[in-house]
Protein backbone atom coordinates (compact mmCIF):
# COMPACT_ATOMS: atom_id res chain seq x y z
CA UNK A 1 0.00 0.00 0.00
CA UNK A 2 1.56 3.10 -0.87
CA UNK A 3 1.01 5.81 2.23
CA UNK A 4 1.12 8.81 0.11
CA UNK A 5 -1.99 8.35 -1.17
CA UNK A 6 -3.57 8.32 2.55
CA UNK A 7 -1.78 12.09 2.86
CA UNK A 8 -4.22 14.30 4.21
CA UNK A 9 -2.56 17.46 2.25
CA UNK A 10 -3.82 16.02 -0.51
CA UNK A 11 -7.63 15.76 0.06
CA UNK A 12 -9.61 19.21 0.08
CA UNK A 13 -10.79 20.25 3.14
CA UNK A 14 -14.08 21.80 3.88
CA UNK A 15 -14.44 23.95 7.03
CA UNK A 16 -18.50 24.37 8.03
CA UNK A 17 -20.77 24.56 10.88
CA UNK A 18 -23.08 21.00 10.94
CA UNK A 19 -26.27 20.16 12.89
CA UNK A 20 -25.60 17.51 15.14
CA UNK A 21 -28.58 15.62 14.24
CA UNK A 22 -26.96 15.62 10.23
CA UNK A 23 -23.71 13.43 12.05
CA UNK A 24 -23.53 9.80 12.03
CA UNK A 25 -21.29 8.41 15.05
CA UNK A 26 -19.60 5.48 13.51
CA UNK A 27 -17.81 3.14 15.99
CA UNK A 28 -15.29 4.55 17.78
CA UNK A 29 -12.18 2.89 18.81
CA UNK A 30 -11.88 4.73 22.43
CA UNK A 31 -13.82 2.61 24.75
CA UNK A 32 -14.73 5.03 27.46
CA UNK A 33 -15.18 9.18 28.23
CA UNK A 34 -14.30 10.33 31.27
CA UNK A 35 -17.49 11.95 32.62
CA UNK A 36 -15.68 14.78 34.94
CA UNK A 37 -13.41 15.56 32.24
CA UNK A 38 -16.58 15.73 29.69
CA UNK A 39 -18.62 17.64 31.82
CA UNK A 40 -15.28 19.79 32.29
CA UNK A 41 -15.03 20.43 28.30
CA UNK A 42 -18.63 21.13 27.72
CA UNK A 43 -18.40 24.20 29.99
CA UNK A 44 -15.31 25.06 28.77
CA UNK A 45 -17.23 24.78 25.27
CA UNK A 46 -20.24 26.99 25.77
CA UNK A 47 -18.15 29.39 27.03
CA UNK A 48 -15.54 30.00 24.52
CA UNK A 49 -16.27 27.85 22.13
CA UNK A 50 -14.83 24.82 20.14
CA UNK A 51 -11.11 25.37 18.91
CA UNK A 52 -10.42 22.25 17.29
CA UNK A 53 -13.28 21.16 15.11
CA UNK A 54 -14.38 17.77 14.35
CA UNK A 55 -13.63 15.88 11.34
CA UNK A 56 -16.44 14.34 9.37
CA UNK A 57 -16.43 13.01 6.01
CA UNK A 58 -19.30 13.01 3.59
CA UNK A 59 -22.02 9.70 3.59
CA UNK A 60 -21.71 8.30 0.06
CA UNK A 61 -25.49 7.76 0.43
CA UNK A 62 -27.61 9.76 3.30
CA UNK A 63 -30.05 7.66 5.48
CA UNK A 64 -32.59 8.90 7.98
CA UNK A 65 -31.09 11.98 7.94
CA UNK A 66 -27.44 11.62 8.61
CA UNK A 67 -25.17 13.53 6.02
CA UNK A 68 -21.96 12.88 7.11
CA UNK A 69 -20.36 10.61 9.56
CA UNK A 70 -17.94 11.51 12.63
CA UNK A 71 -13.85 10.27 11.70
CA UNK A 72 -12.20 11.85 14.71
CA UNK A 73 -13.85 13.97 18.19
CA UNK A 74 -15.92 12.13 19.79
CA UNK A 75 -15.46 13.64 22.78
CA UNK A 76 -15.91 17.10 21.42
CA UNK A 77 -18.87 15.62 19.93
CA UNK A 78 -20.66 14.30 23.50
CA UNK A 79 -19.80 17.77 24.96
CA UNK A 80 -21.27 19.22 22.24
CA UNK A 81 -24.23 16.43 23.37
CA UNK A 82 -23.89 17.44 27.33
CA UNK A 83 -23.96 21.23 26.57
CA UNK A 84 -26.74 21.33 24.39
CA UNK A 85 -25.68 22.62 21.84
CA UNK A 86 -27.16 21.84 18.70
CA UNK A 87 -24.18 22.57 15.94
CA UNK A 88 -20.41 21.59 16.10
CA UNK A 89 -17.76 23.17 13.47
CA UNK A 90 -16.47 20.36 11.63
CA UNK A 91 -13.72 19.80 9.01
CA UNK A 92 -15.01 17.57 5.56
CA UNK A 93 -12.68 15.97 3.52
CA UNK A 94 -13.75 12.57 1.61
CA UNK A 95 -11.90 9.13 2.90
CA UNK A 96 -12.04 5.51 2.55
CA UNK A 97 -12.87 3.69 5.67
CA UNK A 98 -9.24 2.88 5.73
CA UNK A 99 -8.29 6.27 5.42
CA UNK A 100 -11.15 7.31 8.07
CA UNK A 101 -9.46 4.60 10.33
CA UNK A 102 -5.97 5.98 10.20
CA UNK A 103 -7.22 9.86 10.48
CA UNK A 104 -8.83 9.01 13.61
CA UNK A 105 -5.81 7.00 15.70
CA UNK A 106 -3.19 9.90 13.96
CA UNK A 107 -5.33 12.93 15.54
CA UNK A 108 -6.22 11.43 19.01
CA UNK A 109 -2.69 10.33 19.23
CA UNK A 110 -1.05 14.17 18.69
CA UNK A 111 -4.51 15.55 20.22
CA UNK A 112 -4.27 13.04 23.47
CA UNK A 113 -2.35 10.51 24.01
CA UNK A 114 -5.26 7.23 24.41
CA UNK A 115 -4.86 4.30 26.58
CA UNK A 116 -2.47 1.61 25.07
CA UNK A 117 -5.00 -0.72 24.71
CA UNK A 118 -7.18 1.62 22.64
CA UNK A 119 -4.20 1.97 20.50
CA UNK A 120 -3.61 -1.65 20.67
CA UNK A 121 -7.31 -2.14 19.10
CA UNK A 122 -6.62 0.87 16.23
CA UNK A 123 -3.29 -0.75 15.63
CA UNK A 124 -5.06 -4.00 15.32
CA UNK A 125 -7.39 -3.15 12.91
CA UNK A 126 -5.48 -1.26 10.56
CA UNK A 127 -3.01 -4.98 10.10
CA UNK A 128 -6.02 -6.90 9.79
CA UNK A 129 -6.81 -4.21 6.92
CA UNK A 130 -3.89 -5.06 5.02
CA UNK A 131 -1.60 -2.26 6.38
CA UNK A 132 2.06 -3.41 7.20
CA UNK A 133 4.04 -2.23 10.13
CA UNK A 134 6.28 -0.73 7.81
CA UNK A 135 3.05 1.72 6.72
CA UNK A 136 1.34 2.15 10.07
CA UNK A 137 4.86 2.99 11.67
CA UNK A 138 5.74 5.57 9.04
CA UNK A 139 2.27 7.03 8.80
CA UNK A 140 1.94 7.08 12.35
CA UNK A 141 5.03 8.37 12.72
CA UNK A 142 6.17 5.70 15.64
CA UNK A 143 8.82 2.94 15.47
CA UNK A 144 8.46 -0.51 14.08
CA UNK A 145 8.71 -1.81 17.16
CA UNK A 146 6.11 0.01 18.94
CA UNK A 147 3.71 -0.96 16.25
CA UNK A 148 4.81 -4.70 16.69
CA UNK A 149 4.32 -4.13 20.20
CA UNK A 150 0.76 -2.55 19.99
CA UNK A 151 -0.60 -5.34 17.64
CA UNK A 152 1.15 -8.09 20.18
CA UNK A 153 -1.22 -6.62 22.71
CA UNK A 154 -4.41 -6.54 20.66
CA UNK A 155 -3.70 -10.21 19.95
CA UNK A 156 -4.28 -10.62 24.50
CA UNK A 157 -6.43 -13.09 25.89
CA UNK A 158 -9.75 -11.17 26.83
CA UNK A 159 -8.85 -11.35 30.19
CA UNK A 160 -5.65 -9.78 30.20
CA UNK A 161 -6.69 -6.82 27.53
CA UNK A 162 -10.01 -6.22 30.03
CA UNK A 163 -7.15 -5.73 32.63
CA UNK A 164 -4.72 -3.96 30.83
CA UNK A 165 -8.12 -1.38 30.21
CA UNK A 166 -9.21 -0.99 33.53
CA UNK A 167 -5.22 -0.16 34.55
CA UNK A 168 -4.78 -3.97 36.52
CA UNK A 169 -1.80 -4.79 34.02
CA UNK A 170 0.84 -2.00 33.27
CA UNK A 171 2.22 -1.65 29.37
CA UNK A 172 4.97 -2.93 30.49
CA UNK A 173 3.01 -6.88 31.83
CA UNK A 174 0.96 -6.52 28.63
CA UNK A 175 4.35 -6.14 26.34
CA UNK A 176 5.83 -9.01 28.26
CA UNK A 177 2.93 -11.28 28.19
CA UNK A 178 1.75 -10.46 24.64
CA UNK A 179 5.29 -11.81 23.46
CA UNK A 180 4.39 -15.59 24.75
CA UNK A 181 1.93 -17.57 23.37
CA UNK A 182 -1.77 -18.20 24.01
CA UNK A 183 -0.74 -21.17 25.99
CA UNK A 184 1.42 -19.47 28.39
CA UNK A 185 -0.87 -16.69 28.49
CA UNK A 186 -3.47 -19.20 29.77
CA UNK A 187 -1.53 -20.67 32.44
CA UNK A 188 -0.30 -17.38 33.90
CA UNK A 189 -4.28 -16.32 34.39
CA UNK A 190 -3.78 -19.11 37.50
CA UNK A 191 -1.84 -16.54 39.20
CA UNK A 192 -4.08 -13.60 38.21
CA UNK A 193 -4.75 -11.29 42.13
CA UNK A 194 -6.23 -8.55 43.34
CA UNK A 195 -3.30 -6.97 42.95
CA UNK A 196 -1.66 -4.85 39.89
CA UNK A 197 0.48 -7.10 37.82
CA UNK A 198 3.99 -5.49 36.91
CA UNK A 199 6.23 -6.14 34.10
CA UNK A 200 8.46 -7.93 36.67
CA UNK A 201 6.05 -9.85 37.97
CA UNK A 202 5.04 -11.51 34.58
CA UNK A 203 8.75 -11.70 34.11
CA UNK A 204 9.30 -14.35 36.91
CA UNK A 205 5.97 -16.22 35.80
CA UNK A 206 7.55 -16.94 32.17
CA UNK A 207 10.76 -17.50 33.53
CA UNK A 208 10.90 -21.35 32.77
CA UNK A 209 8.72 -21.10 29.99
CA UNK A 210 11.70 -20.34 27.12
CA UNK A 211 14.01 -23.35 26.63
CA UNK A 212 16.90 -22.98 24.26
CA UNK A 213 16.52 -25.18 21.76
CA UNK A 214 20.01 -25.92 20.65
CA UNK A 215 19.99 -28.20 23.96
CA UNK A 216 17.42 -30.31 22.88
CA UNK A 217 18.04 -33.78 22.92
CA UNK A 218 16.42 -34.97 19.80
CA UNK A 219 16.63 -33.70 16.26
CA UNK A 220 14.47 -30.64 15.59
CA UNK A 221 13.15 -31.85 12.28
CA UNK A 222 11.99 -34.95 14.26
CA UNK A 223 7.54 -34.36 13.36
CA UNK A 224 6.87 -37.61 14.78
CA UNK A 225 8.48 -37.47 18.18
CA UNK A 226 4.86 -35.12 19.09
CA UNK A 227 2.51 -35.45 16.33
CA UNK A 228 0.03 -32.60 17.59
CA UNK A 229 2.92 -30.13 18.11
CA UNK A 230 4.99 -31.10 14.88
CA UNK A 231 8.69 -30.64 13.97
CA UNK A 232 10.35 -27.83 16.31
CA UNK A 233 11.73 -26.36 12.94
CA UNK A 234 8.25 -25.42 11.36
CA UNK A 235 7.04 -24.29 15.04
CA UNK A 236 5.43 -20.93 15.22
CA UNK A 237 5.94 -21.42 18.83
CA UNK A 238 9.82 -20.23 18.73
CA UNK A 239 11.71 -16.57 19.20
CA UNK A 240 12.66 -16.64 15.80
CA UNK A 241 9.12 -16.16 14.95
CA UNK A 242 8.70 -13.09 16.95
CA UNK A 243 12.06 -11.13 16.76
CA UNK A 244 11.00 -7.59 16.91
CA UNK A 245 9.50 -8.88 20.22
CA UNK A 246 12.60 -11.33 21.25
CA UNK A 247 15.00 -8.73 19.75
CA UNK A 248 17.64 -9.67 23.19
CA UNK A 249 17.81 -13.48 21.86
CA UNK A 250 17.80 -12.52 18.20
CA UNK A 251 20.80 -10.04 19.16
CA UNK A 252 22.19 -13.60 20.82
CA UNK A 253 21.63 -15.72 17.88
CA UNK A 254 19.09 -17.64 20.16
CA UNK A 255 16.39 -19.54 18.87
CA UNK A 256 14.14 -20.27 21.69
CA UNK A 257 11.00 -22.68 22.77
CA UNK A 258 8.65 -20.44 23.93
CA UNK A 259 6.23 -23.11 25.32
CA UNK A 260 7.39 -25.39 28.31
CA UNK A 261 4.39 -27.63 28.28
CA UNK A 262 5.09 -28.90 24.29
CA UNK A 263 8.66 -28.69 25.55
CA UNK A 264 8.16 -30.70 28.28
CA UNK A 265 6.08 -34.09 26.66
CA UNK A 266 8.75 -33.88 24.14
CA UNK A 267 11.46 -34.47 26.77
CA UNK A 268 9.57 -36.77 28.31
CA UNK A 269 8.63 -38.69 25.18
CA UNK A 270 12.51 -38.59 24.16
CA UNK A 271 13.93 -40.06 27.53
CA UNK A 272 11.40 -43.11 27.11
CA UNK A 273 12.46 -43.48 23.66
CA UNK A 274 16.19 -43.36 24.82
CA UNK A 275 15.54 -46.06 27.97
CA UNK A 276 14.08 -48.19 25.48
CA UNK A 277 16.99 -47.73 23.25
CA UNK A 278 19.57 -48.73 25.62
CA UNK A 279 17.43 -51.70 27.11
CA UNK A 280 17.41 -53.02 23.76
CA UNK A 281 21.24 -52.64 23.45
CA UNK A 282 21.77 -53.80 27.09
CA UNK A 283 19.97 -57.01 26.99
CA UNK A 284 20.01 -58.65 30.49
CA UNK A 285 21.92 -55.67 31.80
CA UNK A 286 19.75 -52.99 33.75
CA UNK A 287 19.57 -49.56 32.88
CA UNK A 288 18.82 -47.54 35.23
CA UNK A 289 16.80 -44.05 35.44
CA UNK A 290 19.06 -41.48 37.33
CA UNK A 291 18.27 -38.06 38.63
CA UNK A 292 20.11 -34.88 39.40
CA UNK A 293 17.92 -34.34 42.32
CA UNK A 294 19.19 -35.22 45.58
CA UNK A 295 14.86 -34.41 47.07
CA UNK A 296 11.67 -35.13 44.87
CA UNK A 297 13.67 -37.23 42.66
CA UNK A 298 11.12 -38.62 40.22
CA UNK A 299 9.72 -41.52 40.89
CA UNK A 300 11.63 -44.53 40.15
CA UNK A 301 15.19 -42.69 39.93
CA UNK A 302 18.53 -43.07 41.64
CA UNK A 303 19.00 -40.48 43.55
CA UNK A 304 22.51 -38.29 43.26
CA UNK A 305 24.50 -39.64 46.33
CA UNK A 306 23.32 -43.32 44.93
CA UNK A 307 25.55 -43.41 42.23
CA UNK A 308 28.68 -42.20 40.83
CA UNK A 309 29.33 -41.46 37.05
CA UNK A 310 32.14 -43.53 35.79
CA UNK A 311 34.07 -44.30 32.34
CA UNK A 312 34.90 -47.65 33.26
CA UNK A 313 32.85 -50.48 31.88
CA UNK A 314 33.46 -53.32 34.39
CA UNK A 315 31.52 -53.22 36.96
CA UNK A 316 29.24 -50.26 35.99
CA UNK A 317 25.49 -50.34 34.63
CA UNK A 318 23.76 -48.10 32.10
CA UNK A 319 21.86 -44.92 33.31
CA UNK A 320 19.76 -42.25 31.65
CA UNK A 321 19.10 -38.91 33.18
CA UNK A 322 15.33 -38.36 33.37
CA UNK A 323 15.86 -34.89 34.25
CA UNK A 324 17.95 -31.87 34.66
CA UNK A 325 20.27 -29.99 31.72
CA UNK A 326 21.43 -34.16 31.13
CA UNK A 327 18.27 -35.19 30.86
CA UNK A 328 18.10 -37.79 28.28
CA UNK A 329 22.00 -38.38 28.16
CA UNK A 330 23.81 -41.92 28.44
CA UNK A 331 26.51 -42.43 31.10
CA UNK A 332 27.77 -45.41 32.45
CA UNK A 333 27.35 -45.50 36.81
CA UNK A 334 28.74 -47.55 39.48
CA UNK A 335 25.76 -47.84 41.93
CA UNK A 336 25.90 -47.90 45.65
CA UNK A 337 25.64 -51.51 46.90
CA UNK A 338 22.52 -50.82 49.03
CA UNK A 339 21.17 -49.91 45.23
CA UNK A 340 22.36 -52.66 43.78
CA UNK A 341 20.42 -54.64 45.77
CA UNK A 342 17.39 -53.06 45.36
CA UNK A 343 17.82 -53.58 41.63
CA UNK A 344 18.45 -57.06 42.02
CA UNK A 345 15.21 -57.80 44.08
CA UNK A 346 13.08 -55.69 41.99
CA UNK A 347 12.73 -52.79 44.90
CA UNK A 348 14.21 -49.53 44.02
CA UNK A 349 14.60 -47.17 47.07
CA UNK A 350 12.49 -44.35 47.12
CA UNK A 351 12.74 -40.46 47.79
CA UNK A 352 11.34 -38.69 50.36
CA UNK A 353 9.42 -36.87 48.18
CA UNK A 354 8.02 -40.33 47.04
CA UNK A 355 7.43 -41.74 50.22
CA UNK A 356 5.72 -38.71 51.23
CA UNK A 357 3.34 -38.71 48.30
CA UNK A 358 2.50 -42.48 48.11
CA UNK A 359 1.55 -41.39 51.68
CA UNK A 360 -0.62 -38.88 50.76
CA UNK A 361 -2.03 -40.41 47.69
CA UNK A 362 -3.26 -43.50 49.87
CA UNK A 363 -4.86 -41.09 52.67
CA UNK A 364 -6.57 -39.81 49.66
CA UNK A 365 -7.58 -42.99 48.17
CA UNK A 366 -9.20 -44.18 51.81
CA UNK A 367 -11.16 -40.98 52.23
CA UNK A 368 -12.41 -40.87 48.49
CA UNK A 369 -12.95 -44.37 49.29
CA UNK A 370 -15.40 -43.86 52.23
CA UNK A 371 -16.84 -40.80 50.74
CA UNK A 372 -18.05 -43.30 47.76
CA UNK A 373 -19.43 -45.50 50.53
CA UNK A 374 -21.38 -42.77 52.16
CA UNK A 375 -22.89 -41.99 49.18
CA UNK A 376 -23.70 -44.85 48.33
CA UNK A 377 -25.33 -45.86 51.73
CA UNK A 378 -27.42 -42.47 51.81
CA UNK A 379 -28.42 -43.20 48.40
CA UNK A 380 -30.08 -47.06 49.57
CA UNK A 381 -31.62 -45.02 52.62
CA UNK A 382 -33.31 -42.77 50.39
CA UNK A 383 -35.37 -45.65 48.52
CA UNK A 384 -39.01 -46.49 49.22
CA UNK A 385 -38.49 -50.30 49.85
CA UNK A 386 -39.01 -52.43 52.47
CA UNK A 387 -35.22 -53.06 53.05
CA UNK A 388 -34.73 -49.44 52.84
CA UNK A 389 -36.75 -48.78 55.34
CA UNK A 390 -35.64 -51.44 57.85
CA UNK A 391 -31.66 -50.19 56.92
CA UNK A 392 -33.13 -46.49 57.60
CA UNK A 393 -34.69 -47.69 61.41
CA UNK A 394 -31.40 -49.68 62.35
CA UNK A 395 -28.96 -47.08 61.07
CA UNK A 396 -31.39 -43.99 63.16
CA UNK A 397 -31.09 -46.64 66.16
CA UNK A 398 -27.66 -47.05 66.22
CA UNK A 399 -27.10 -42.90 65.95
CA UNK A 400 -29.68 -42.52 68.57
CA UNK A 401 -28.08 -45.19 70.88
CA UNK A 402 -24.71 -43.36 69.94
CA UNK A 403 -26.30 -39.64 70.87
CA UNK A 404 -27.36 -41.12 74.39
CA UNK A 405 -24.18 -43.18 75.25
CA UNK A 406 -21.83 -40.47 73.59
CA UNK A 407 -19.39 -42.78 73.46
CA UNK A 408 -19.27 -44.69 76.73
CA UNK A 409 -22.56 -44.55 79.03
CA UNK A 410 -25.95 -43.10 79.47
CA UNK A 411 -25.65 -40.65 82.86
CA UNK A 412 -28.07 -41.50 85.76
CA UNK A 413 -30.01 -38.08 85.61
CA UNK A 414 -30.59 -38.72 81.52
CA UNK A 415 -31.51 -42.38 82.31
CA UNK A 416 -34.01 -41.33 84.81
CA UNK A 417 -35.74 -39.30 81.99
CA UNK A 418 -35.99 -41.62 79.60
CA UNK A 419 -37.32 -43.80 82.39
CA UNK A 420 -39.99 -41.53 82.96
CA UNK A 421 -40.42 -40.15 79.57
CA UNK A 422 -39.82 -43.66 77.55
CA UNK A 423 -40.57 -46.25 79.78
CA UNK A 424 -37.22 -47.38 80.00
CA UNK A 425 -36.81 -49.87 83.14
CA UNK A 426 -35.95 -48.51 86.17
CA UNK A 427 -32.05 -47.59 86.75
CA UNK A 428 -30.20 -48.30 90.40
CA UNK A 429 -27.19 -46.05 91.84
CA UNK A 430 -25.02 -48.54 90.01
CA UNK A 431 -26.76 -48.48 86.63
CA UNK A 432 -29.35 -50.29 84.67
CA UNK A 433 -29.66 -54.28 85.00
CA UNK A 434 -28.30 -54.99 81.05
CA UNK A 435 -29.29 -58.52 82.31
CA UNK A 436 -26.00 -59.93 81.07
CA UNK A 437 -26.11 -57.92 77.66
CA UNK A 438 -23.36 -55.80 76.92
CA UNK A 439 -24.16 -52.15 77.68
CA UNK A 440 -23.94 -50.84 74.17
CA UNK A 441 -26.37 -53.87 73.03
CA UNK A 442 -28.60 -53.53 75.67
CA UNK A 443 -28.57 -49.23 74.90
CA UNK A 444 -29.28 -50.32 71.04
CA UNK A 445 -32.29 -52.90 72.12
CA UNK A 446 -34.00 -50.26 74.53
CA UNK A 447 -34.08 -48.04 71.83
CA UNK A 448 -35.70 -50.52 69.26
CA UNK A 449 -38.27 -51.93 71.92
CA UNK A 450 -39.21 -48.18 72.72
CA UNK A 451 -39.18 -46.57 69.39
CA UNK A 452 -39.77 -49.05 66.43
CA UNK A 453 -40.69 -46.70 63.54
CA UNK A 454 -38.59 -43.91 62.07
CA UNK A 455 -41.13 -41.39 63.18
CA UNK A 456 -40.55 -42.56 67.35
CA UNK A 457 -36.96 -42.92 66.34
CA UNK A 458 -37.06 -39.03 65.10
CA UNK A 459 -38.41 -38.09 68.62
CA UNK A 460 -36.03 -40.23 70.51
CA UNK A 461 -32.83 -38.57 68.77
CA UNK A 462 -34.07 -35.23 69.36
CA UNK A 463 -35.34 -35.95 72.90
CA UNK A 464 -31.10 -37.24 72.98
CA UNK A 465 -30.21 -34.46 71.58
CA UNK A 466 -31.96 -31.72 73.95
CA UNK A 467 -31.78 -34.11 77.13
CA UNK A 468 -27.72 -34.51 76.62
CA UNK A 469 -25.04 -34.31 79.25
CA UNK A 470 -28.05 -33.97 82.36
CA UNK A 471 -25.49 -35.31 84.73
CA UNK A 472 -22.38 -32.72 83.49
CA UNK A 473 -22.22 -29.74 85.72
CA UNK A 474 -20.70 -27.54 83.19
CA UNK A 475 -22.65 -28.54 80.04
CA UNK A 476 -24.04 -25.75 78.18
CA UNK A 477 -25.93 -28.21 75.57
CA UNK A 478 -29.18 -27.28 77.05
CA UNK A 479 -28.58 -23.83 76.40
CA UNK A 480 -26.81 -24.41 72.54
CA UNK A 481 -30.35 -26.22 71.86
CA UNK A 482 -32.49 -23.94 73.49
CA UNK A 483 -31.13 -20.74 71.08
CA UNK A 484 -31.36 -23.23 68.58
CA UNK A 485 -35.01 -23.82 68.65
CA UNK A 486 -35.61 -20.28 68.30
CA UNK A 487 -38.88 -19.91 70.51
CA UNK A 488 -38.44 -17.32 73.33
CA UNK A 489 -41.10 -19.10 75.37
CA UNK A 490 -38.48 -21.96 75.82
CA UNK A 491 -36.37 -20.50 77.97
CA UNK A 492 -39.36 -17.77 79.58
CA UNK A 493 -39.70 -18.01 83.01
CA UNK A 494 -36.84 -20.39 83.57
CA UNK A 495 -35.17 -19.39 86.53
CA UNK A 496 -38.70 -19.81 88.91
CA UNK A 497 -39.12 -23.16 87.20
CA UNK A 498 -35.94 -23.97 88.24
CA UNK A 499 -36.79 -23.27 91.84
CA UNK A 500 -39.72 -25.06 91.36
CA UNK A 501 -38.47 -28.25 90.20
CA UNK A 502 -35.25 -28.52 93.14
CA UNK A 503 -37.45 -27.33 95.70
CA UNK A 504 -39.74 -30.56 94.55
CA UNK A 505 -36.60 -32.31 94.29
CA UNK A 506 -34.82 -31.21 97.14
CA UNK A 507 -34.71 -30.23 100.90
CA UNK A 508 -33.31 -26.25 100.19
CA UNK A 509 -32.20 -27.00 103.91
CA UNK A 510 -30.33 -29.92 103.72
CA UNK A 511 -30.00 -30.06 100.09
CA UNK A 512 -30.69 -34.00 100.52
CA UNK A 513 -33.06 -35.42 97.77
CA UNK A 514 -36.52 -35.69 99.33
CA UNK A 515 -38.07 -39.48 99.78
CA UNK A 516 -40.08 -39.22 96.37
CA UNK A 517 -40.40 -42.18 93.32
CA UNK A 518 -37.58 -42.01 90.96
CA UNK A 519 -39.94 -41.95 88.44
CA UNK A 520 -43.13 -40.83 87.21
CA UNK A 521 -44.51 -42.07 84.52
CA UNK A 522 -46.47 -40.20 82.09
CA UNK A 523 -47.57 -40.11 78.43
CA UNK A 524 -46.71 -37.37 76.48
CA UNK A 525 -49.10 -36.92 73.94
CA UNK A 526 -51.97 -40.14 74.30
CA UNK A 527 -52.42 -40.80 70.66
CA UNK A 528 -51.56 -44.00 68.49
CA UNK A 529 -48.62 -45.99 70.48
CA UNK A 530 -47.04 -46.60 66.77
CA UNK A 531 -46.13 -43.26 66.32
CA UNK A 532 -45.90 -41.49 70.54
CA UNK A 533 -43.69 -42.81 73.19
CA UNK A 534 -46.05 -43.93 75.75
CA UNK A 535 -46.94 -47.60 75.31
CA UNK A 536 -44.09 -49.29 76.98
CA UNK A 537 -44.47 -46.25 79.64
CA UNK A 538 -48.04 -47.53 80.71
CA UNK A 539 -46.06 -51.10 80.73
CA UNK A 540 -43.92 -49.89 82.74
CA UNK A 541 -45.70 -48.59 84.83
Amino acid sequence: MNTQTLSQAAQPVTLLTIPLSAIYLADNYRSSIDPVGLKSLAESIRTGGLIQPVAVRPLAVPFEGYEYALVAGFRRFAAHELGQLPTILATVRDMTDQEAQMYRLVENILRENPHPADEAVAVGKLSREGMNTEEIAAYLGQTARWVTQRRAISELLPEWLTDLRQDKLTLGAAEELSRWPESVQRRCLDNRSQYVVNESTVKNWVAREKQALSSAPWPLDDAALYENAGACTGCPKRSSCSVMLFAELAEEGKDTCLDSACWNTKMGRRIEQVLAEQKELAGEAPVVRLSTKYYEAPAGAVKPDKYEVSKRKKGTVVGVYVDGASAATVVRVLLAQETTKALESGKVELSQGEKNRETRQKRLLKEAGKRVLAERCYHALQLSTDEAKQGRVRVLAKLVAESLMQGRVIDLLTLAELTRTWGWPLAGKNGPDTKGLPYREWVEAQVLLTAPTEALLTQLLLFSVTHRGLGSEWNDNQKTAASLVGNPQVQEGLDEATQALFEREYDPRTLRARKVPLVEVTQLVPADADEQPGEQCAQAA
